[in-house]
């Protein structure tokens, strides 16, 4: 079943409590918040927000010489006019 996008509804269709009584996944293209993560019924599209942290932070603290020195400082830019899916991205990092 394609299911919504945002975590917020999301959530209260998969969560076991709360949530419909499904038996076949829900597919959703959003819903990147933890409150979604290791849902039963949920397929995402995109991977979570949680997966794409994990690695960010794996990365920073990966060092090996010839492929990637210690780094002291990231930047992250935001701008103004981004895409929906970035959207919810950074709002659930």
């Amino acid at each position: 079943m394609l299911g919504p996008s945002c975590t917020f509804a999301t959530f209260f269709m998969v969560d076991v409590e709360i949530g419909l009584t499904l038996t076949i996944p829900i597919i959703s293209a959003g819903s990147f918040g933890l409150s979604c993560d290791y849902k039963a019924n949920l397929t995402r599209l995109l991977p979570p927000a949680r997966k794409i942290s994990n690695f960010f932070v794996h990365f920073w603290n990966f060092t090996r010489h010839g492929l990637k020195m210690h780094w002291k400082r990231a930047y992250v830019y935001k701008k103004a006019d981004q895409t929906e899916d970035c959207f919810w991205y950074i709002n659930a990092l």
